[in-house]
């Protein structure tokens, strides 16, 4: 199962690149712009590609969170593991399960790279669906 809900109405154009590594990410969009990132999970090095972005994401949150909280863990598929906002104000999704965002669960749970709420507005704004992401651990 996808740790993203996608939603209709997704940009669809490719554009934009981005690279990421432990500590940092960059954008190269015409211009670079680094921004401070911190990668959260179980990200692989490797290319991707943008699958998904969202105003207002839905996170799938996985077993691990619920464990980690002490609250009991739902039924695969569970309205109650759809945590909206969870991610922030906006999000990208690439590969199967990882996202860039800015957001309340900055932690292990969370397959993806957390950065502030400025970072994630210029990414979002320049990278779209279908974007390269190359990520260096």
């Amino acid at each position: 199962m996808l740790g993203f809900a996608p939603l209709p109405n997704s940009s669809s154009i490719t554009s934009g690149e981005i690279k990421i590594s432990k500590d940092s990410i960059e954008l190269i969009n015409g211009k670079k712009f680094k921004f401070e990132s911190k990668i959260n999970g179980k990200v692989e090095s490797g290319t991707y590609k943008v699958a998904l972005k969202q105003v207002n994401p839905t996170w799938y949150a996985s077993d691990d969170y619920f464990t980690n909280r002490g609250i009991e863990i739902p039924a695969q598929g569970s309205k109650s593991r759809m945590l909206k906002g969870a991610l922030g104000k906006q999000a990208i999704f690439f590969g199967d399960s990882y996202a860039i965002y800015s957001a309340p669960v900055s932690s292990e749970e969370v397959n993806g790279v957390a950065v502030n709420n400025e970072a994630i507005t210029e990414l979002f704004n320049a990278l779209n669906v279908g974007g390269k992401i190359e990520v260096k651990n």
